[in-house]
């Protein structure tokens, strides 16, 4: 099982503080949160151990490690970068000190840490199943009141079952956090107030993007300001051009055809009427035959040339006599 960043250096931490007591480096004085402590004596560092501290190392402290991690896991891979899970966690640590500060002094704040987180985690997910060792099933938007029931149970005293503001105020917490940062902002259309700060520069610098990007986009609508009606066009001028590159085979195809049947006319005999007297002539089926009239004058004289001048017609008969 992968542990997040966060949620493991969290588990690191507490573990840590659990051995340096076990070994006696720390005591749970050493530990607790008060006022005049941290900032009149300037003890800084219970700031931190308050959130660490959780009891010595035990069977009692895996089990709440093992709880920790199974709620912390998932909110914190709801959360889309780290460090907004860390803005989360420092959100709910700075509320429970102010809340210790001036409201009641909770001294240990890393169980009510623990319990805020698991609040958070059932009211996002309110209809899982969970079951306690096989025996009590219920649904998870009720496991702070079981929690809660629990421990008072295990804690009985001869006085009996003694509750207090404290007891409840990490579901307070954890349902100021739900309230202003998942319903708020649906209820009234803005953004939630509790968000990370880092979100409301960037928001600024969008909007300064925005602005400078609209002269742009406005140079762009006018050198094209319709751009489906230009590839339209396109579109037509490329049918065009094929419409026309297929006129161009077509009349070259036609041109072909006209020079081969020229090219016969040319090699055809260069006396139609002889050829004809022949074809006919010699028909049967034909009903007429050509007239003597039509017979070439190379049948009457054979010597006798078409174009010739009647000079020389009468110096080859001289020639022949």
């Amino acid at each position: 099982m992968e542990i997040p960043p966060v949620t493991r250096t969290y588990v690191v931490g507490v573990v840590s503080v659990s051995i340096m007591e076990y070994t006696g480096y720390l005591t749970r004085a050493d530990c607790f949160y008060s006022y005049d402590s941290v900032f009149v004596k300037g003890e800084y560092w219970r700031l931190l151990t308050t959130f660490l501290y959780f009891g010595r190392f035990s069977l009692d402290l895996v089990l709440t490690l093992y709880v920790l991690v199974q709620h912390s896991k998932p909110l914190e891979l709801s959360f889309i970068n780290t460090r907004d899970y860390v803005w989360f966690i420092g959100l709910l640590a700075s509320i429970l000190l102010l809340y210790s500060t001036f409201y009641s002094n909770l001294f240990i704040l890393g169980t009510y840490l623990k319990d805020c987180m698991l609040y958070i985690w059932s009211r996002r997910n309110p209809d899982v199943e969970v079951s306690i060792m096989g025996v009590l099933n219920f649904k998870s938007i009720y496991i702070p009141f079981v929690s809660l029931t629990l421990n008072k149970v295990l804690s009985i005293t001869e006085d009996g079952i003694s509750i207090s503001s404290a007891d409840f105020a990490s579901m307070v917490i954890g349902h100021f956090y739900i309230f202003f940062n998942d319903m708020f902002p649906k209820l009234h259309s803005c953004e939630s107030p509790l968000k990370p700060i880092w979100y409301w520069f960037e928001k600024e610098n969008d909007e300064e993007i925005e602005v400078d990007d609209e002269p742009a986009a406005a140079e762009n609508i006018d050198e094209d300001p319709h751009p489906l009606q230009n590839n339209n066009a396109i579109g037509v001028e490329r049918g065009q051009v094929d419409a026309e590159v297929d006129v161009i085979q077509n009349d070259t195809s036609v041109n072909e055809q006209f020079h081969e049947t020229t090219n016969q006319s040319h090699t055809e005999p260069a006396n139609p009427t002889g050829s004809l007297q022949n074809e006919t002539n010699g028909n049967p089926e034909l009903p007429f035959n050509i007239p003597d009239t039509l017979q070439p004058v190379n049948d009457v004289n054979p010597h006798h040339e078409v174009g010739e001048d009647d000079t020389l017609r009468q110096r080859r008969n001289n020639d022949e006599l």
